[in-house]
């Protein structure tokens, strides 16, 4: 690894408080500071050790380049990994990544920790020694100051091996104790809740006694240092003593975070009244500890707490969490949404909506990992559902999805819950489950970094959406391996192939890799493709065919069969009730006679009854009985012919309460969320520094201060001259400027009109959409179709949709294209609506399965006016076999999404929907 010098805004970027100083973070070593910093290579935050006058020393200046050396190439769970090192002036530094927890000793003094937790604690940490031949300095004579209590990405707290000491003291002697003496001291600090003490045979902590004798003698040898044996002996007690550590046991308490801390304060100092938002003082395990549980829009919502502007300049974040947060309510399909943001000096405010549905890592972490097959499938949809992101208007580029950022929307918020429906349903699970992806950072992610390889970093730095192989695959590549592994991809380390997977995937993977970090430019063909490609044909079968209708017909048949008498019975016919008889069954698949007028249909007559039967014995009495008893019969069997049919019906839908048909819309077009200010502003940011000449780069900083009148009218000024100069973007953007002021509509759209006639696609498209939502002219309407005609011609996909709608009357096959048009460019609307053509037989024959089909896929989508759609056509069976079960989870779904006929519809039959009913009360 290569050694670097530390400069203010270089690599690294020291993070500051409100107050403008650098925020520090717990050190354990008199020589040493620990401050926090922003690493611009990875866009995550590090801990920055500085030792003040460590590089005047030879010696240490040797020994401190081979320990770091030795520390960066060692990979653990239970150590924090050094990024880079090197001298500045005087001073010696490394750079490891941010794990946010609190000092052993600190923790410690205020905790003591649970008999078997302390034992699994040790069990790690034998693994982190044994992990290495040969241990560097810092290994060799280790104390708790070397340690750090965290708490990880499943939520667990447990210590990692984060200060490195050994190299201060070269020359000095390599090892006082052996390693087992070292675990002992530590297992009796844990235990005893002390900082710092030297234990031994008289001095043991109090709760010694409360170990079992063969495990207290075990860890009285290893402290004693009296047999040879005591390393193996030690390790084996705490095996033994970890295995008691279980789900219902006692747990270690939460350690202090000094991130969270820092932001929590400065949020609190930032407001000057009683705080809107505010973390609470402690952490709840069930909560994102840097995020404020909050409602926002009617619906439940995290608010996410990160470094602000005046925390890190904004020029060092990636630029895809830019995009993602810069127009706040207008996220895209399958984007988890932003519905806020606002810079409070030191610290940010990033609302993002919360769904019903667990992270793709955690489920994964639960169910373990999946077969190749299951990987295509879900590998398909994430790969779908970033081209229809990337295909959207104004949308981002991806070039960092991890697994933990993708939201599998399983219809609940318990992992637990969601694993075993997972594995209830199997592969069905999957090709059901909507996603929803987190493309902006939060701290958590912040804290941990973007994790690509550096040769694809500095292409995601260039602008515009080029590179599109490169941002599949970089996506692509840490995704399956997590999919098909279960743990999390390594881009330093050769793929080995995991089990159960073929050698052909192995070697594709690891050719990717090496693309990757080598010559990503180079890459032609994106891994999702190369993936999908490697199904051998057989693997792909389709799925039985099941005569459905057959089935129920034989056992309807069986039924009947098992209901009728099995016997003679000897009756006569009255004349005078003939009208009572029972006719013969018509079978099913014979067409029957035409019904006389007066009659009741498929009911006949029986013929003439002559006096005598066919034996020739007289007639008997007793005629009414027999009627009765015939008719009871026929009840018996209709009866349970009825409550076969029911029970299938109730198997399938539950308690039968809907209506079979469905009145569908013929449209449901919704117009885009308007721009707020803070949006149309960042947008004029960038038009003027895109203009790159003195005259406008000299307003930039107006835009911030925009408020002052002056400042308003130079901004408002250098728009008009740029559109009087035929530029299309100026003029749009003035439009939207005057919109969100509140100006008249014909003010703001006589600007947008102009854009439009320039060419702008997008002004086309919102005068149109402006014009025809709002009731004008026929003229107006007309011209206003018009281009919303040419802006779909320019290939953008809303116009289409647009277009689509308004022509559907006057050439209803045309605009069932143009909608198709508009679904293909990745416009879920228009995959949604196309549903409603097909239902509705707009443009083509009415196609119920069709359209159950486009409502199924707008739905996956995360469409939430599809999913109701799509759940009431599985409730009653349209173009879908009918299930009840499917029916209710995407109801849900669109429930907890705030589609108010599915939030009725769940009420009406009393299933809950987290967080429906707090904003409908």
């Amino acid at each position: 690894m290569k050694p670097l010098s530390i400069a203010e805004f270089a690599q690294y970027r020291f993070v500051r408080d409100a107050e403008g100083g650098v925020v520090a973070l717990p050190s354990q070593g008199a020589d040493e500071k620990t401050q926090l910093v922003l690493d611009c290579e990875s866009w995550g935050l590090a801990r920055l050790h500085l030792f003040a006058g460590a590089a005047l020393d030879a010696d240490k200046r040797e020994a401190f380049e081979e320990e770091m050396k030795r520390i960066a190439a060692m990979r653990s769970r239970s150590l924090v990994r050094v990024a880079s090192w090197g001298r500045d002036a005087d001073d010696l530094f490394c750079a490891s990544e941010m794990r946010d927890g609190e000092p052993l000793p600190a923790y410690l003094e205020r905790a003591s920790v649970p008999l078997a937790v302390a034992g699994e604690w040790i069990v790690q940490l034998f693994a982190l020694l044994e992990s290495e031949d040969e241990l560097s300095a810092s290994f060799r004579r280790f104390t708790t100051l070397n340690y750090q209590v965290i708490v990880d990405r499943q939520g667990i707290v447990r210590p990692v091996f984060s200060e490195f000491y050994g190299w201060t003291g070269p020359g000095a002697r390599g090892q006082e104790h052996s390693l087992d003496w070292y675990q002992a001291q530590l297992f009796c600090s844990l235990i005893a809740g002390v900082p710092v003490r030297t234990f031994h045979h008289g001095s043991l902590p109090k709760n010694f006694e409360d170990l079992e004798e063969d495990i207290r003698s075990t860890v009285l040898a290893s402290l004693e240092e009296d047999s040879g044996e005591t390393y193996e002996n030690l390790k084996a007690a705490m095996e033994r003593l970890a295995e008691a550590t279980d789900g219902d046991g006692e747990k270690a308490p939460l350690p202090r975070m000094a991130l969270r801390e820092w932001l929590r304060a400065d949020l609190e100092e930032s407001y000057d009244g009683p705080a809107e938002y505010a973390l609470p003082p402690e952490v709840d395990p069930s909560d994102e500890p840097y995020a404020v549980v909050s409602r926002l829009r009617g619906g439940p919502a995290n608010i996410q707490v990160l470094p602000g502007p005046g925390s890190i300049p904004r020029d060092g974040w990636l630029r895809q969490h830019h995009d993602a947060t810069r127009r706040p309510g207008r996220g895209m399909v399958n984007q988890l949404r932003v519905n806020y943001t606002e810079d409070r000096n030191s610290v940010t405010l990033v609302g993002e909506e919360s769904v019903e549905g667990v992270d793709l890592a955690a489920l994964l972490g639960e169910i373990g990992p999946l077969g190749e097959a299951e990987t295509r499938l879900v590998a398909a949809k994430v790969a779908s559902a970033v081209d229809v992101l990337e295909n959207h208007v104004a949308s981002c580029s991806v070039w960092w999805l991890p697994p933990e950022n993708v939201f599998v929307l399983t219809g609940s918020r318990s992992l637990s819950g969601s694993a075993k429906l997972t594995e209830r349903k199997g592969a069905a699970a999957w090709e059901g489950y909507p996603l929803k992806f987190r493309l902006h950072q939060t701290t958590a992610t912040l804290r941990d970094g973007v994790d690509l390889p550096a040769a694809v970093r500095q292409l995601a730095r260039e602008p515009c959406g080029k590179h599109k192989a490169v941002r599949r695959s970089a996506v692509a590549l840490p995704l399956i391996w997590r999919l098909l592994a279960g743990s999390r991809f390594r881009w330093e380390e050769p793929v080995t192939r995991p089990t159960g997977v073929s050698a052909e995937i192995g070697d594709l993977l690891e050719e990717y890799r090496l693309a990757l970090n080598e010559s990503p430019e180079a890459l032609e063909t994106d891994l999702f493709e190369a993936f999908a490609a490697t199904a051998a044909p057989s693997a792909v079968e389709s799925p039985p065919v099941v005569d459905t209708e057959a089935k129920e017909a034989a056992a309807m048949e069986e039924a009947l069969e098992a209901t009728l008498f099995d016997g003679e019975i000897d009756m006569a016919v009255t004349p005078e009730k003939e009208s009572r008889g029972i006719e013969t069954p018509v079978p099913v698949d014979e067409p029957q006679p035409a019904t006389p007028e007066g009659e009741a249909p498929g009911i006949e007559g029986p013929e003439p009854a002559t006096p005598e039967t066919e034996s020739g014995a007289p007639k008997k009495k007793g005629g009414f009985l027999n009627f009765w008893f015939w008719a009871a019969l026929a009840g018996v069997v209709a009866a349970a012919v009825a409550g076969f049919w029911l029970s299938g019906w109730n198997e399938r839908h539950g308690v039968y309460e809907a209506e079979p048909n469905i009145a569908f819309p013929e449209t449901d077009y919704r117009s885009p969320a308007e721009l707020t200010g803070d949006e149309v502003l960042a947008e004029i940011g960038e038009f003027l520094l895109e203009q790159g000449d003195p005259k406008h780069l000299k307003l930039l900083h107006l835009v911030e201060v925009f408020d002052f009148e002056a400042n308003r009218v130079a901004v408002e000024n250098a728009l008009r001259a740029a559109a009087e100069d035929g530029n299309a973007r100026a003029a749009r953007l003035a439009g939207q400027l005057a919109r969100t002021r509140g100006e008249s509509p014909g003010n703001f759209r006589s600007w947008l009109l102009e854009a439009a006639e320039m060419g702008d696609a997008e002004a086309q498209y919102l005068y149109a959409d402006s014009v025809l939502s709002d009731g004008a002219p026929e003229d107006v309407r007309t011209r206003a179709i018009e281009l919303a005609g040419r802006a779909a011609g320019e290939g953008h996909a809303e116009a289409f949709e647009l277009w689509a709608v308004w022509t559907r009357e006057d050439d209803g096959e045309l605009a069932f294209r143009a909608m198709e048009s508009s679904a293909r460019q990745g416009n879920v609307g228009a995959v949604y609506q196309l549903g409603l053509f097909r239902a509705n037989g707009i443009g083509v024959d009415a196609d119920p399965a069709g359209a159950a089909e486009s409502f199924r896929k707008a739905a996956e989508l995360g469409d939430p006016r599809a999913m109701y759609w799509f759940g009431r056509c599985l409730e009653v069976g349209h173009g879908v076999e009918s299930a009840f079960t499917e029916a209710q989870r995407w109801m849900k779904n669109a429930a907890s999404l705030g589609h108010e006929a599915a939030i009725e519809w769940c009420r009406e039959r009393e299933i809950a929907v987290p967080g429906a009913a707090e904003e409908r009360g």
